[in-house]
């Protein structure tokens, strides 16, 4: 999906799916994480958003907060999630 699609789909995920902090559903957390997630087709969002409550429920077990998916838990899941999508698949999709 194109900056729009991604961004969308973050929403709803992080918003209205999740229990996320506030600073992760913002406008402007949402928008830049749509910009940072580039390449990364609708499957990939989704592992992305599954890997940061994974990484939030490790965090309550280890004893280290409180039970909503916090920024850390986001950048830790683009860092471990990465896009399945080449460059040149975005730039020149292929032909029906």
């Amino acid at each position: 999906p194109d900056a729009a699609g991604r961004l969308s789909l973050l929403r709803h995920r992080l918003r209205e799916g999740m229990d996320c902090e506030a600073e992760v559903t913002s406008d402007d957390a949402l928008r830049q994480l749509a910009q940072d997630t580039q390449g990364f087709s609708v499957a990939d969002l989704i592992s992305l958003c599954r890997e940061a409550a994974m990484s939030c429920i490790r965090r309550q077990i280890a004893g280290g907060g409180h039970g909503q998916v916090s920024l850390t838990d986001i950048q830790h899941a683009v860092a471990l999630v990465p896009p399945s999508l080449a460059a040149a698949v975005i730039q020149h999709p292929p032909r029906p």
